[in-house]
């Protein structure tokens, strides 16, 4: 720990605040690449991403203008597919690649036994074209687990009116107001000045490098533990992976009342309180690896519903079953929502992936505060 002192909010405590990634972690950019826009060579099972400028080139070089504009409008072959199919030396496809990733546990299979292969969303990277983690995801992630904390603390929580169309929007401004913003510094309790997070700085991660990444298929479990592949691939940070941010608090805000020891606190009782409440519902899948979350952040892309609600902590386990039963027939009406409150849990699915060819949820980190 370092300790500054300014002449306008007092204490500058600043740490070093290390995520390791336990199961395949997401933070997408936004870009979703299609089966046309990268090389997947079925040999090797891997998946590599291209320059294009350099693969435009190529297609004008060999004269496969039309070829390639067909091949775009149609719907059959993959991009490796289409070279070899067009006599491109393996070099020459050797020499559009801008770096490769593991794709075995990332193959979806279609009904006749074969690897598809499937759009890709891609990870956030920087201005260098590292891949990073955002420092505000990490605080988002903060936020969640130290309200629910606050809730979970607080024995005479208020009824909250749960007919809005727009409660759920409503829900996070309530309990922002309630519990965040308590700093008095505007006029309104609603105004994000007030709010006690503004005391929390995160910087960004230290950039890592692409063999940091793999590619994740989606997989939703199920309450009998059975499991089934989405059409849903990312490009993750691998087990193991180790994110460094820097971590400050203002004192001068937090007057004390949130410190390193006071943050790791709240993110055991949170991860206490998901695997009591949600992860204890379903019946451990057969390939499904043990997973421990002391001192573990849950977030991340695609890590579900239950990670960024406090909807649960909040009304209790029988109300907040019936609220979000209610959501999520309102927002998903193909989803069989109405067996939700029959089975006991809404959602009624695990988002997890495979990694080595273990069941594993995602968007787990192990979390040191030095």
């Amino acid at each position: 720990m370092v300790i500054f002192m300014t002449a306008s909010s007092g204490v500058l405590e600043v740490y070093d605040l290390k995520l390791t990634v336990v199961t395949p972690f997401f933070v997408g950019d936004g870009i979703e690449l299609d089966k046309r826009s990268y090389l997947y060579n079925r040999s090797r099972k891997s998946v590599s991403m291209i320059d294009l400028e350099r693969l435009f080139k190529l297609i004008v070089n060999k004269r496969l203008t039309d070829a390639y504009e067909a091949f775009m409008l149609g719907g059959g072959k993959d991009l490796y597919e289409f070279l070899r199919y067009n006599r491109v030396p393996e070099q020459a496809i050797n020499d559009l690649i801008l770096y490769s990733v593991d794709a075995e546990n990332a193959i979806v299979i279609d009904k006749y036994g074969k690897p598809k292969p499937q759009n890709i969303h891609t990870f956030i990277r920087d201005a260098y074209g590292n891949p990073y983690v955002p420092g505000s995801s990490v605080k988002g992630a903060l936020r969640t687990i130290i309200l629910q904390k606050l809730i979970l603390d607080d024995k005479n929580r208020p009824d909250m009116d749960t007919n809005d169309k727009h409660f759920s929007k409503d829900f996070d401004k309530a309990l922002s107001s309630r519990y965040i913003n308590t700093l008095k510094l505007h006029k309104e309790q609603t105004n994000p000045l007030n709010s006690i997070m503004r005391g929390i700085r995160i910087s960004d991660s230290k950039p890592l490098s692409n063999s940091d990444l793999t590619l994740s298929k989606k997989i939703d479990v199920h309450t009998d533990g059975s499991d089934k592949d989405i059409p849903v691939v990312r490009e993750t940070l691998k087990p193991h992976s180790e994110l460094q941010f820097k971590l400050t608090l203002d004192q001068g805000l937090l007057k004390n009342q949130i410190t390193p020891d006071y943050i790791l606190d709240a993110v055991n009782r949170y991860a206490d309180y998901y695997y009591d409440t949600y992860i204890m519902k379903f019946k451990k899948a057969y390939d499904e690896a043990d997973i421990d979350y002391n001192d573990c952040l849950i977030f991340g892309g695609g890590s579900g519903f239950f990670t960024k609600s406090l909807l649960y902590p909040y009304f209790g386990e029988e109300r907040a079953l019936k609220i979000t039963s209610e959501l999520m027939k309102r927002n998903y009406k193909n989803g069989k929502h109405y067996l939700d409150q029959k089975q006991g849990i809404s959602p009624r699915t695990l988002k997890y992936t495979k990694f080595r060819q273990k069941l594993l949820p995602l968007g787990v980190c192990k979390i040191e505060i030095k």
